[in-house]
């Protein structure tokens, strides 16, 4: 089959699909963006592009759903059981998996983690009193911490650790930035290296509570007990009271299996659930 004449707009006379002009008035042949297909076209294209908007907006609400649940529920730290019925009776009706609410949930975790602490570790985000550090601490070395503080928020630890060692290198006595960045180190498995700069916080600040759970979280990872409940029971002499670390840090998973750590907790009356 040929391909169909077209119709002259001014005198509906019809042409020849090869003539740019009609044969009884001379108008010229319409433009395709003006014809009938054109239109059905973008017409059918914009629908597509609504449904397809659609459809990936319906993929996302089983997770938008359930976060927003979570977010309501997790906001004083403290889910109550009702709560947890509800998330329960959500996760079942849009068909979560367990995993999925997990990463959902810690998702929310790390949105609202207190301020002034690390990502998964209860480290300082801003720098400690003057009282304990210092009054000399130059600006600069304060912005190379703070920019560190946001690499570790983006889980750029190669970074966060350059920007820590800047800090060191323009004031070598910044017991927060040592500590800091022996922390990027443990998110790295660099154990060793996390070591010294603990010490090293320690060694000048040794009344930082911080540092100390640094420490039990360090010890903890390599299953060296002991030694993480000592740094617990010290950091929590010296007034550390992120409860919603010791209850939900991954870095303490060990510690928390140990029946010394319950003991600890109550000898400071500290009971988490």
């Amino acid at each position: 089959m040929g391909t169909p004449g077209w119709k002259c707009r001014k005198c509906q006379s019809f042409n020849q699909p090869d003539e740019t002009k009609c044969n009884n008035c001379g108008a010229k042949k319409p433009s395709f963006f003006a014809t009938p297909l054109f239109f059905i076209i973008a017409g059918g294209g914009i629908l597509l592009i609504v449904v397809v908007v659609i459809v990936i907006n319906m993929m996302g609400m089983p997770a938008r759903k359930y976060r927003e649940a979570f977010e309501n529920a997790y906001r004083d730290k403290q889910i109550t059981e009702d709560e947890k019925l509800h998330l329960s009776k959500i996760q079942k009706q849009w068909n979560i998996s367990d995993e999925k609410a997990k990463v959902l949930q810690d998702e929310v975790r790390m949105v609202q983690k207190p301020q002034g602490k690390m990502e998964s570790k209860p480290g300082p985000l801003e720098p400690t009193p003057p009282s304990k550090q210092g009054d000399n601490i130059p600006m600069e070395a304060k912005l190379n911490l703070q920019q560190g503080m946001n690499y570790v928020k983006s889980r750029d630890y190669e970074n966060a650790i350059k920007e820590f060692s800047l800090a060191i290198e323009k004031y070598p006595n910044y017991a927060v930035a040592y500590s800091n960045r022996g922390v990027a180190y443990m998110q790295q498995k660099k154990f060793n290296k996390a070591m010294d700069d603990l010490l090293k916080a320690s060694e000048i600040d040794p009344s930082n509570k911080d540092i100390h759970y640094n420490f039990t979280s360090l010890y903890s990872l390599q299953n060296q007990l002991d030694r993480a409940l000592d740094s617990l029971d010290k950091a929590l002499s010296l007034g550390f009271n992120d409860y919603d670390a010791l209850r939900n840090d991954p870095d303490l998973a060990n510690s928390r299996k140990h029946p010394e750590f319950r003991k600890i907790l109550e000898k400071h009356k500290v009971f988490i659930k």
